[in-house]
């Protein structure tokens, strides 16, 4: 047996720790990982997918637990992000393999940016001053985490906190609580449209 199985082990294993500390499903980690030991990309997405509702429902019910988890939030965000999902998943059948690496590779430089942002907000206690449409706001932030959580098997917290933060005036510790919840939705919406498409096609062999 090769070594692969603790590669994937250990890539397992810090996606889950980012998970719990970042609101994040580390799937950047995960379809990286696998895109490296010569997975194709839908079938990285759809396994990531899978990892990630792991990780994340672990982190969400830790929260809940604890009576740090907003459910209410977590609804209002995790209902367009389940309808979105399965569109990203749809294209990631759709789209040419070299396309889907070229967007997965420009969004992983995109994603340094991001967290820089989010901790330059979260380091001022960022408050916008502006106020935002509440309703297109989660719109927008749930629906893209959706599209990003099934097109490339991330779970979307790493643009969902900081727009939260920004659009919703949320502080970090809530956005990321926040954050985690979704993506254990938008995943699963994600995992049930592979599932299904995966049925689809056995039974038309």
């Amino acid at each position: 047996m090769d070594g692969s199985w603790l590669i994937l082990a250990g890539g397992g294993l810090v996606a889950g720790v980012l998970a719990g500390i970042l609101g994040i499903g580390g799937g950047f980690i995960i379809v990286s990982l696998l895109i490296a030991l010569n997975y194709p990309f839908p079938q990285a997405v759809a396994t990531s997918s899978l990892v990630i509702i792991m990780s994340s429902s672990a982190g969400s019910f830790y929260n809940w637990k604890m009576g740090y988890l907003n459910l209410q939030r977590v609804i209002y965000l995790a209902i367009p992000a389940i309808i979105f999902a399965p569109l990203g998943a749809y294209l990631t059948g759709e789209i040419p393999e070299y396309i889907l690496l070229i967007v997965f590779a420009s969004f992983m430089l995109i994603n340094i940016a991001l967290i820089q942002l989010k901790q330059s907000m979260a380091a001022k206690q960022h408050q916008s001053t502006k106020r935002f449409n509440p309703v297109a706001s989660r719109l927008i932030t749930g629906g893209l985490a959706g599209f990003l959580a099934g097109l490339l098997g991330i779970g979307g917290g790493v643009i969902m906190v900081p727009l939260q933060m920004l659009l919703l005036n949320e502080d970090i510790k809530t956005a990321v609580r926040t954050s985690l919840g979704v993506i254990v939705t938008a995943t699963i919406s994600s995992c049930v449209y592979h599932y299904l498409k995966a049925m689809f096609c056995l039974f038309q062999v």
